[in-house]
């Protein structure tokens, strides 16, 4: 299958999926990424704001004690850049729908502070690769983040397939997570 009939099929599998079991899976999701070493050890801490079809990432930063940053995108440079977030109602809407830290409100955090990075994605592959909405900011993101950082995704098990669709600028995970890993 293609990247474009893999998201395709994907999109089917998320709107058959109700939102009472999306709310239990992202409970347990949560729980297993707050479990991670990594994401103890790490003094600096990137997530997202999800999309509804994705785990919930606002229990995470509940939990957080931690350092927070969340990311804001450039559609014009296709670049994510990384600022501090202290509440929850930082976060205004921004590119492509997607809540991101308000910039009047929260600090810029330089990629180098990061030590822990929660990725989204559309689907993934028990290998580590991901599938992203297309447009490669996360890609582009992984390529320049030193490989000691760990990249953990957030996905519900009906997200998984069972070999992403690669190309030459595809970055790999360090983790998935699902409610069933």
């Amino acid at each position: 299958m293609t990247k474009v009939e893999q998201r395709q099929e994907i999109r089917r599998r998320l709107a058959s999926f109700n939102a009472t079991d999306r709310q239990a899976a992202s409970q347990i999701i949560a729980r297993q990424i707050l479990a991670l070493p990594a994401f103890h050890a790490a003094k600096v801490v990137a997530l997202y704001t999800h999309l509804p079809s994705e785990p919930e990432t606002l229990p995470l930063f509940q939990a957080a004690t931690r350092l927070v940053v969340f990311p804001r995108t450039d559609a014009a440079t296709k670049r994510i850049d990384f600022y501090r977030v202290r509440a929850w109602s930082e976060l205004i809407p921004g590119s492509f729908g997607v809540r991101e830290p308000d910039p009047e409100r929260c600090s810029l955090v330089p990629m180098s502070a990061i030590e822990f990075l929660l990725v989204p994605g559309m689907a993934f592959d028990r290998h580590g690769w991901r599938l992203g909405r297309g447009g490669g900011f996360y890609d582009r993101l992984l390529e320049q983040l030193p490989k000691s950082v760990p990249r953990v995704g957030a996905f519900f098990a009906c997200q998984e397939l069972p070999q992403v669709a690669q190309e030459a600028h595809d970055q790999p995970l360090d983790v998935v997570v699902t409610e069933v890993s």
